[in-house]
């Protein structure tokens, strides 16, 4: 792709046991009764008769027409995870097939290089890391950012934050974890929580303890403990959420629902009351696959200040995301996808291979 660079290509083994921070999240939410959140309706979408068409596609949050009708069956749903920096740090993408009730799920991993927005001078370039999409225009933008880029019709999200972390931890009595000692020094060097203006949130000893809110989100925060980066962060995040999601499986749904209202103003979702109550119910009876991260083959590159994960190639990558979420296997990316990759491989010119 890049003259005759030797690129090393990746590819990450499926592992559906490996869960991220969201989907444990969203299993935790699917058992809470009742949604009072700050939330908004969401765009209704079409329905038809018999005889009556169906108008697909979504120009203002990205979803081509042709797509939206190939994914009519499917209903998508992105969970965002917002850091500090209000950046969607972690992307989940659940699909849940109307006609079977079945559920997939991928994550799109942080440093992915996608096209953000068009090239600007308040933004610079437009390709970058798919975490600057909540940054530089909120979860529409999130959207936005996945439908042109993977070829979705995703018109749902939740977004959880730190803050909202560790106050469903602390709600919940606290999160006992072994810490070991390299983790235990990761953990204290990347301690930068005062913008919160919050204390005690450092660990002080190796070992089995109970630790609170924001505690665990310096645990969960973790990306170059054990040199596994992004992947790794993933990977551990899987033991602290199932040990919640086991913490709410056991309380009474006045317990839960009592846990809900503590949390409920800090959700940031475009899903009205009763459509997430539902949605979740519905999602809650339903055992969802873990399919993979996403790309499933790409490259290390950086530039000048920053490191991403380029997919090779953008068209491959979306080819195979159909084939595993969707069962496409003769998937033809759109014109979109087509334009966003041969201006990928230009910008690609100016990187280099870590």
């Amino acid at each position: 792709m890049i003259g005759d660079m030797v690129i090393k290509m990746q590819k990450i083994m499926n592992n559906k046991k490996t869960i991220s921070i969201l989907a444990i999240l969203l299993c935790l939410l699917m058992l809470l009764c009742g949604c009072k959140g700050k939330s908004e309706e969401a765009p209704a979408e079409e329905q038809s008769d018999e005889g009556i068409s169906t108008l697909y596609g979504d120009e203002s949050l990205g979803i081509d027409p042709a797509v939206d009708e190939q994914l009519k069956d499917y209903r998508l749903i992105a969970l965002f995870g917002i850091d500090d920096g209000k950046r969607n740090d972690m992307d989940i993408i659940i699909s849940v097939n109307k006609n079977d009730g079945t559920a997939k799920l991928v994550s799109v991993i942080r440093d992915s290089y996608v096209q953000i927005l068009e090239e600007t001078a308040d933004h610079g370039s437009a390709y970058n890391r798919c975490n600057l999409g909540y940054a530089r225009g909120g979860k529409y933008e999130a959207m936005k950012v996945l439908n042109r880029n993977l070829d979705l019709n995703i018109r749902e999200c939740i977004c959880v934050d730190w803050p909202c972390a560790a106050h469903l931890i602390d709600t919940l009595g606290g999160l006992t974890v072994d810490v070991d000692e390299d983790m235990l020094d990761w953990i204290n060097k990347g301690a930068n929580l005062k913008q919160y203006n919050v204390e005690n949130y450092k660990i002080e000893s190796a070992g089995v303890q109970t630790l609170n809110g924001w505690q665990a989100v310096q645990y969960l925060r973790v990306r170059k403990y054990d040199n596994g980066g992004t992947i790794a962060r993933a990977h551990h995040n899987e033991d602290v959420f199932l040990q919640l999601y086991d913490q709410a499986k056991g309380m009474s749904a006045a317990e839960i629902a009592e846990v809900y209202d503590e949390i409920a103003d800090e959700l940031d979702t475009n899903m009205s009351r009763n459509t997430l109550t539902d949605t979740l119910a519905q999602i809650a009876t339903t055992d969802i696959e873990k399919t993979d991260e996403w790309p499933y083959e790409w490259t290390q590159m950086e530039d000048a200040e920053n490191g991403y994960r380029v997919p090779m190639s953008l068209v491959s990558n979306v080819k195979e995301l159909h084939k595993v979420m969707f069962g496409q296997e003769d998937y033809v990316p759109s014109t979109v996808v087509q334009e966003i990759n041969d201006g990928m491989i230009e910008k690609e010119k100016s990187l280099v291979e870590f």
